[in-house]
């Protein structure tokens, strides 16, 4: 089983986005799971009516940590990914996650990652860009704008410190502790998404 956790604090134009490209991309293939961190901009209200996703609301903006944790305990799944609402998915990147986490034994990976404006085709340009670079690998590395986890990684290591209240590497810290605990990370070329850039973190 593999869930999506998805923390969102308003920005319903891209939350919007994200679930479309979602349902493109991943369709019955993983359960979502959508943290609404007391969002004041309709997002709430929108999420309700979002069919197939789990939504946990909160209140208040209790951070990305405290999200990232709902949404793990929501469900437990074998696969993990924590997701940025700010971004976009191409055709295949889901399954090539998991295909090359499991084919090379790696327990915290992440897809390559384009940021800035989307001025481009995603679908070809992620096809271009996978068939030149399927095979590369940056060890030892995962983005906290995406990054997919196996369960026996929580279990060892525990969640998401809380203490890092809103966006504050909150990512950083779990990787470190992956890592001193002996699992391994990685960056693949084989999947790509492209991620608008830090949209909910500069409006705070």
């Amino acid at each position: 089983m593999i869930s999506i956790v998805i923390p969102v604090f308003n920005q319903l134009h891209y939350t919007k986005q994200c679930l479309e490209s979602l349902r493109q991309t991943v369709g019955n293939a993983a359960a979502i799971v959508v943290v609404d961190n007391g969002s004041t901009d309709g997002s709430g209200d929108f999420l309700k009516s979002v069919p197939n996703i789990q939504l946990i609301s909160n209140e208040e903006n209790r951070g990305c940590a405290a999200a990232w944790n709902q949404g793990v305990n929501a469900l437990a799944a074998e696969w993990t990914v924590i997701l940025n609402n700010d971004v976009l998915l191409a055709s295949g990147w889901l399954e090539a996650l998991v295909a090359f986490a499991g084919q090379n034994h790696y327990d915290i990976v992440s897809p390559a990652i384009r940021e800035g404006e989307m001025n481009y085709d995603i679908e070809a340009y992620a096809r271009e860009f996978t068939g030149a670079m399927s095979q590369v690998v940056r060890n030892g590395v995962a983005n906290g704008i995406c990054f997919m986890v196996r369960r026996a990684v929580f279990e060892k290591t525990g969640l998401f410190d809380e203490n890092f209240r809103i966006g504050q590497f909150e990512d950083t810290d779990f990787f470190l502790r992956a890592r001193r605990a002996g699992f391994r990370l990685a960056t693949t070329g084989c999947a790509f998404i492209h991620h608008f850039g830090s949209i909910t973190q500069n409006s705070i």
